[in-house]
């Protein structure tokens, strides 16, 4: 399975960007060609832009992690939320059963 690929799922993801280090850019600052000799091993999930400036100067751009972390904690309410309501089939199950119980009672 290719490094890239991922069976995780995306909320999964988003969790570990979260909390991941963001050091590995410093690597890419300090990159040496002739010392380092590959970069597919860094972690630079909270990386989202990288610049050279013309005078030689680096811009890094990391994600936001309270807007991450933001989006973590709506998802979680919304599914409590949803494990908390009843579901739509037993609902509907129950209220089958119950119909079902007057009718059998009706017939007594």
């Amino acid at each position: 399975m290719s490094k890239w690929t991922s069976t995780k799922s995306f909320w999964e993801q988003v969790w570990e960007m979260v909390f991941s280090k963001s050091n590995a850019i410093l690597k890419i600052i300090f990159f040496d060609k002739e010392k380092d000799k590959d970069l597919n091993h860094l972690d630079l999930r909270m990386v989202s832009e990288i610049k050279r400036q013309a005078g030689g100067g680096i811009e890094v751009k990391l994600q936001n992690r309270v807007e991450l972390l933001k989006l973590l904690a709506q998802h979680f309410a919304e599914e409590k939320k949803q494990s908390e309501a009843p579901n739509e089939a037993e609902s509907f199950f129950a209220a089958m059963d119950k119909a079902a119980t007057s009718l059998k009672d009706e017939e007594k």
